[in-house]
């Protein structure tokens, strides 16, 4: 509606959400990632501060989480 491409508009959402403050709920001693885990999916250092405990880290479900919007 603005007149950017999509991208742009993508691009500038993911950066705003890996910009932004933690939720207060999550404690960030409680989301701390195991060094096996960090070497098996590097990619979720970026998004530590979101995990939340019993949160699955395999691929194929974070596709099917995705898929479910």
């Amino acid at each position: 509606m603005e007149g950017r491409p999509l991208r742009a508009v993508a691009v500038q959402l993911f950066q705003d959400w890996l910009n932004a403050p933690p939720p207060a709920a999550v404690d960030p001693a409680a989301s701390e990632l195991m060094p096996a885990e960090l070497a098996a999916a590097p990619w979720l250092a970026i998004s530590q501060r979101y995990l939340k405990p019993g949160m699955s880290h395999e691929m194929e479900q974070i596709r099917v989480a995705i898929a479910k919007g």
